[in-house]
This record gives structure tokens, sequence and C-alpha cells, in this order.
């Protein structure tokens, strides 16, 4: 029989790479993109850095894209995906899943007010 020693034992990673704190949110948002469109999704999580979003088709790495966050005139944020996820867990004693994509933040506009003089701001329809 044969014994391993570890001379110290494993633990999990524990140090929080996050440069600013994040919220949990169950928020509504609109995801819109140059070359892929526009769509609904749902914010799980946000911070001052960028937010989390659930979607079960995260747009590809590097796609740049403004997001709606809440209801018409709410946050308009542009960002740029910089993350893909799958999570799995287990809800209320039964295994679940879950796909979505971590947003960076790149700026911020008033989603009340259109972005060009030409009219309407194309999200909020």
């Amino acid at each position: 029989m044969v014994y391993l020693e570890q001379e110290e034992p494993m633990q999990p990673q524990t140090q929080e790479n996050r440069r600013n704190p994040r919220w949990r949110v169950y928020c509504p948002v609109v995801i819109r993109s140059r070359d892929y469109g526009e769509y609904p999704a749902l914010g799980i999580n946000i911070s001052a850095g960028g937010i989390f979003i659930q979607t079960f088709d995260p747009l590809p790495l590097g796609t740049e894209i403004d997001v709606l966050i809440g209801h018409p005139g709410g946050i308009l944020a542009r960002g740029v995906v910089r993350s893909h996820y799958y999570m799995t867990y287990r809800e209320g004693g039964h295994p679940a899943a879950c796909t979505g994509m971590g947003i960076r933040f790149t700026g911020f506009e008033d989603a009340s007010v259109p972005s060009d003089a030409g009219g309407d701001h194309p999200l909020l329809h």
C-alpha cells in the first residue's frame, strides 16, 4: 500500500480578483449589437465594472454591445463581451444550469435621451 502525504492541505482559491464589489440583481436587460441584433435577457449580478447576463446564446468574445438595464429610461451601458459561462448548481434539491456572458462596461449614456439627433433611441422600442 502506498500513502501520499502532502506538506500542506490543498485549499480552494479564496482570493477575490474583482476590482469592484458586485450585487445580485434580477433585472430585465436588452442587448443590442450591430452584428447580432437586439434581444432581451436577464441581468444576474452587477458591479461598477460590468454585469453578468444570463442568456441561452452568449455573443462572441470581444463583441461590442449596448445594454439597456431595467426599463425604458433605465441605464444604457456600453460594453464588451469578456467571458462566457456555463454553470451547474442545485436549486430546490434539483440539478439546474444556466449559460451567460460577462460584460465589461466601457461607458454609459442617458437612456431617456436619443443618442443621435435623428430620432428615438433604438433600444427603447
